[in-house]
């Protein structure tokens, strides 16, 4: 049944990181009878991928709206929050382009666990649309299962409606959608289960508690782990109480974390810190690091790393000679 499922990556906008190029590798080699798509504007060869050069599909009209859009941020990162939206629309295009059906879209940083999770969303007939909450209203495509591309043309239409409204991005957009008729969301605790029954899915706390937050936004490079989120409806009271706690088996060709004490399985889960391994052995390890706490203190600090440092030495470097060539010509004028 897994060989009829669909992954879409979409990387446009940048050069594909080497976490999302050891992600591709990993899945490759834990479900390698899974179809990979990826949507880019990279030139970078990928192996196990079938390349969707976005310069090659069809433009829809939904698109081109959204690209003469121009939104105003007040407090946020104007080039990563519309990007994180620009990819619906991108990945509509593709699967109207393609004439896909049934796309089960990964953020780069997200691992599939179990594929038979998604397989069973296809199966409920009742499902056209389906992604986790971070906490009430607001939602996270760090997985999204997309039936086809009507119902996600819808969903483009509501971002349209609702694109200039001040500061808001795609996850609140997401949690408005969450209420339309089709659209389920998929359980993050062991409540209303529905059609992923024997499953939780991970919108990103799990990820961020256990395996660390992106070293790029802190201050010192490390990916602390630990880390809640204090929102309505999030699972932190779960996380902080001890009561939602998971164990993960070693194995060399799979990677399972299940719910301590039952026989529900985390379905995926979304690594903030980066942290992605391409080898499924050292993916386990790393795993089993992040969710065996056993020195509360070296357990928090996560670990160290060593592209975000060099990353910012380059950075430093480059800005002081730019400072020194701008002071040298100050005084040869």
């Amino acid at each position: 049944m897994n060989s009829s499922l669909k992954i879409m990556w979409v990387e446009v906008g940048r050069p594909i990181p080497r976490y999302a190029k050891n992600n591709f590798k990993l899945m490759s080699k834990l479900h390698s009878n899974i179809t990979q798509y990826l949507i880019t504007d990279s030139r970078a060869p990928m192996a196990n991928q079938i390349i969707i050069d976005i310069y090659k599909i069809d433009r829809s009209e939904e698109t081109r709206r959204f690209e003469e859009m121009k939104k105003v941020w007040p407090h946020k990162q104007e080039y990563f929050w519309h990007g994180t939206t620009a990819r619906f629309f991108y990945l509509y295009d593709a699967m109207r382009t393609n004439q896909l059906n049934n796309v089960i879209h990964l953020e780069t940083d997200c691992i599939l666990l179990q594929p038979d999770a998604m397989s069973n969303l296809i199966s409920d007939t009742r499902v056209d649309f389906a992604f986790p909450l971070q906490a009430n209203g607001i939602g996270c495509a760090s997985i999204l299962y997309v039936r086809n591309p009507e119902i996600l043309q819808k969903f483009l239409h509501h971002i349209l409606n609702n694109w200039n409204r001040d500061d808001v991005d795609d996850m609140v957009l997401l949690g408005e959608f969450s209420q339309e008729i089709g659209v389920n969301v998929l359980p993050t605790q062991m409540e209303n289960l529905g059609s992923s029954s024997g499953f939780i899915f991970d919108a990103q706390s799990i990820g961020k508690y256990f395996m660390g937050t992106d070293a790029r936004n802190c201050r010192i490079p490390f990916s602390f782990r630990g880390e809640l989120d204090f929102r309505e409806g999030s699972i932190t009271n779960l996380l902080k109480q001890g009561s939602l706690r998971f164990k993960s088996t070693l194995g060399k060709e799979s990677i399972e974390i299940r719910v301590k004490g039952s026989s529900i399985k985390l379905a995926n889960i979304h690594i903030h810190s980066k942290a992605i391994s391409p080898y499924v052995f050292f993916m386990n390890m790393k795993i089993r690091i992040g969710f065996g706490i056993k020195t509360p203190i070296i357990w928090k600090l996560g670990h160290f790393d060593k592209y975000v440092f060099l990353e910012r030495l380059a950075s430093f470097w480059a800005r002081r000679l730019r400072r020194e060539k701008n002071f040298k010509e100050r005084i040869l004028r």
